[in-house]
């Protein structure tokens, strides 16, 4: 799995209307592109940044899956929709299966 987060900052206020409309948007992204397990858009709860109000997270089958949906058409519609309506973003990518396991300090001993 792999997961693609873009954090956002908008030049203005995000009303009801533009939110409903963003995810009906990403809606569509999770139904017309293969490999795509999630693609949310969810609120930014931290108290730390408050520049970065909301986040699509979303989780692709692969690297490969994320490229695809990144140089297709539901990607550049994503983009012509929101382009207008953001100051700033923040990307993180990153592979989940390689993510360190925890271990059992108790064996250690």
């Amino acid at each position: 799995m792999y997961l693609h987060v873009v954090m956002m900052a908008f030049n203005q206020e995000v009303s009801a209307s533009f939110r409903s409309q963003i995810e009906t948007c990403f809606k569509g992204i999770a139904d017309e592109c293969e490999g795509v397990a999630r693609f949310d858009l969810v609120d930014n709860q931290s108290r730390t940044s408050t520049a970065y109000t909301h986040a699509l997270v979303s989780v692709f089958s692969d690297e490969a899956a994320l490229d695809s949906y990144r140089t297709g058409a539901a990607h550049d519609r994503l983009m012509t929709q929101l382009g207008p309506h953001i100051n700033e973003i923040v990307v993180l990518d990153s592979s989940l299966d390689n993510r360190a396991q925890p271990t059992n300090k108790t064996d250690e001993i």
